[in-house]
């Protein structure tokens, strides 16, 4: 049975971190955290599940921000290093991750979840009711400070407060 808890960054100790950390290596193995629970832009906060012995087995992490779309301003809810531990894929916990995101996300009063992700894993999100954004173009900052056009899947999850708009989307910040 998998245990889920919100945490706010600041509240995430040592041992927390060393855990995540293990679990984000194992989830991405080709991307170098060096040795972190986080990417590049540190988050407000994780959802958590863990399973009956207290190791982590799923994970999300946001950071609320706004992103320019078009010449809009839209509060959203940045989500980035979701992951399974690679023994529980393909057992449903992804899927529970998911619609439990959902329920964090609708508690913090923004209108969207957003993320970035491959095209591979774009139907993963959609099972979880994440949409594509009307425009798929994003431009975000990598860890090498450079300004990079991301042309795979700009996905947002609505969260019962309109539609999300249309035009060239702008992270001016890194990638959760």
């Amino acid at each position: 049975m998998t245990t889920w808890r919100t945490v706010r960054e600041t509240d995430l100790t040592a041992a927390d971190h060393t855990a995540l950390a293990g679990l984000l290596a194992r989830a991405f193995p080709e991307t170098d955290l060096r040795g972190r629970s986080w990417c590049s832009e540190r988050p407000e906060l994780r959802l958590v599940g863990t399973d009956d012995d207290g190791a982590p087995a799923a994970h999300l992490a946001v950071l609320r921000r706004f992103v320019r779309v078009g010449t809009a301003e839209v509060l959203v809810a940045d989500t980035g290093l979701v992951a399974v531990d690679p023994s529980r894929q393909g057992t449903g916990l992804g899927l529970a991750l998911l619609t439990e995101a959902a329920r964090v996300l609708a508690g913090l009063g923004v209108p969207f979840g957003f993320l970035t992700t491959g095209h591979d894993r774009e139907g993963f999100y959609s099972r979880g009711g994440w949409r594509r954004t009307p425009t798929q173009l994003t431009r975000t900052i990598e860890r090498d400070e450079s300004v990079q056009v991301w042309r795979e899947a700009s996905l947002h999850l609505p969260l019962g407060r309109g539609e999300f708009p249309s035009g060239e989307i702008t992270r001016d910040g890194y990638e959760v």
